[in-house]
C-alpha cells in the first residue's frame, strides 16, 4: 500500500530550503562564473587585434605613450612565459574567490558568511578587471583606428619587414593565453552552476 504522507516519497523532504542569503549567494557565483568568462573573452579578442598590428603601427607617434605603455603591459608575457600578472594573476584571483565561494556552500558544514566574504571579494575583483579591459578594448580600439588611417595615407610599409616577429609574439601569447584558461577551467571545474548538477567545462571556450 502506498504511503498516505506525500513528503515521505520527496527525497528532498529532509532537505532544508536555503536561506535569502544563500541563495542570493548561489545566484551571484554563477552570475561571476558567466562574467569571467565574459571578460576573458573579450580579453581574447582584443589581444587577437592588438598582436595583429605591425610593430610600426603599435608604436606610432601618433598613439599616446600611456596608451603604448598600458597595452603593452597588458599582452606581454612574463620572463616565464605566463600571462602579465595584472592579467592572469587577476582572473586567477577572481576564479579562486568564485570557487572557494561555491565550496563553503557545499557539504553538511555550510559557512554562509565565508562564502559571503568571498562572493563580495569576486564582485570586487570582477570590477577591477571590467575597468581595465574597457580601458584595453578603446585602445586597442585606437590602434586599429591609427592603421586604417596610416594605411589610407600609404605610410604602413608592405610587406612587413617585423612579421615574422609579430607572429612569433603572438604564438608566445596564444600559447600562454591557452595554459591560462586550462589552468582556471581546472579550478573552475568543480562550481555547480544548477540544482542538477551541471559544471562549468566549457568555462573560457574549453571543454563541450
Amino acid at each position: 500500500m502506498a504511503s498516505s504522507n506525500p513528503a515521505s516519497t520527496d527525497p528532498q523532504s529532509g532537505t532544508p530550503k536555503p536561506g535569502p542569503l544563500e541563495t542570493y549567494l548561489h545566484e551571484s557565483i554563477f552570475d561571476l562564473v558567466h562574467q569571467a568568462d565574459d571578460l576573458f573573452s573579450r580579453y581574447r579578442e582584443a589581444g587577437v587585434k592588438y598582436h595583429s598590428m605591425p610593430f610600426a603601427v603599435r608604436n606610432s607617434t601618433h598613439l599616446q605613450d600611456d596608451m603604448i605603455s598600458m597595452l603593452d603591459e597588458v599582452y606581454s608575457l612574463s620572463t616565464d612565459g605566463r600571462l602579465a600578472e595584472c592579467v592572469g594573476g587577476t582572473f586567477w584571483d577572481l576564479i579562486y574567490c568564485i570557487a572557494e565561494a561555491d565550496l563553503a556552500l557545499k557539504g553538511d558544514n555550510k559557512d554562509v558568511g565565508t562564502a559571503d566574504s568571498l562572493v563580495f571579494a569576486a564582485f570586487h575583483v570582477a570590477e577591477k578587471l571590467e575597468k581595465r579591459m574597457y580601458a584595453t578594448e578603446a585602445a586597442v580600439a585606437d590602434v586599429v583606428a591609427i592603421r586604417n588611417s596610416l594605411t589610407e595615407q600609404g605610410l604602413v610599409q608592405t610587406p612587413d619587414p617585423w612579421a615574422d616577429a609579430a607572429l612569433l609574439c603572438f604564438d608566445e601569447w596564444a600559447e600562454a593565453l591557452t595554459e591560462c584558461m586550462k589552468e582556471m577551467t581546472e579550478m573552475a571545474s568543480e562550481i555547480v552552476l544548477n540544482p542538477s548538477g551541471g559544471g562549468v567545462e566549457g568555462i573560457f571556450g574549453l571543454g563541450v
